[in-house]
Order: C-alpha cells, then structure tokens, then sequence
C-alpha cells in the first residue's frame, strides 16, 4: 500500500489536532491563524509534489481514494479555499 499518496490529508489531520491542543494552552488566538495557514500550505505543498512527480493515476485504500490530476486539482481548490475562509474569520475570532 502506497501511504504517500495520503500525506496531503495526514498532514490537515495533524494540522487540526496541533490547532485544537493549542487553543485550550494560548491565549493569543492569531497564533492559530497562522498555524492554521501554515498546515494549508503543508499540504498543499504535498499536493503540487505529486502533481509534478506522480507517477500518474494510482488508489489506495481498495480504490476508495483516487489520486489523478483531477483530484490533485480539487485538493488544491478546497485547501485554497480553506484558505481564504481561516483568513475572512481572523476578525470573528
């Protein structure tokens, strides 16, 4: 089983569980916004390294998860969009 192909994900994972333990410790909340962006950046960072140096169509997990050109294309739109909204929310927090 190739897990390389699931690193983008593994990386919000832990992206998330880093924001959450550091909300209940801080008390400046800005912090989190950047730790936010900096996991988004992580794993889009995973994503244009298997676009340019995939080795082309592959799944994993009995084909529940496919990793073509257009998926790598949708991970990149969402976490872009993820983005903008961790940025549009830095005020409400």
């Amino acid at each position: 089983m190739n897990l390389e192909l699931f690193t983008p994900e593994l990386s919000l994972v832990a992206t998330a569980i880093v924001v959450i333990l550091l909300d209940l410790f801080i008390r400046r909340k800005g912090l989190l916004t950047a730790v936010s962006l900096i996991g988004l950046a992580v794993s889009a960072g995973f994503t244009i390294f298997m676009v340019f140096c995939g080795n082309g169509p592959q799944a994993i997990f009995g084909n529940m998860l496919a990793v073509d050109n257009f998926a790598l294309f949708f991970k990149l739109l969402f976490l872009g969009i993820a983005g903008m909204v961790i940025l549009f929310s830095v005020d409400y927090v």
